[in-house]
């Protein structure tokens, strides 16, 4: 019984010791953005970065963002160009520059703010 507890004992630790960090699924550049963000309260819900197919063309979206200007969601390239942004103005009118983004494919959350 000893030993097959020392055995379990050494596999856990074999197997736990060769976890490897996850690299970032979201292009570098948007890091600023994140770090930007992380220096802002924590909020509810926590702002999450996706990853969609969108016109042909991978993207990754901020959701939840409660900007000051009152976006909501900000959607850029695989070179951070913002593509398009939708919200709601301090005096409740929505905009939304991010024509047919129901035709957008979800892919992944590639981020979640972890505070």
């Amino acid at each position: 019984m000893k030993n097959l507890i020392y055995l379990l004992g050494v596999l856990f630790l074999l197997l736990s010791c060769d976890r490897k960090d996850e690299e970032n699924t979201y292009p570098n550049c948007l890091n600023d953005k994140i770090e930007s963000i992380l220096q802002k309260p924590v909020q509810t819900p926590k702002v999450s970065l996706k990853k969609y197919n969108y016109k042909n063309t991978v993207v990754y979206a901020f959701f939840d963002l409660k900007n000051t200007d009152g976006t909501d969601m900000e959607v850029y390239d695989e070179n951070c160009n913002l593509i398009c942004a939708k919200g709601t103005t301090i005096d409740g009118n929505d905009f939304d520059s991010c024509i047919d983004w129901e035709d957008a494919t979800y892919v992944s959350t590639v981020w979640t703010d972890p505070r």
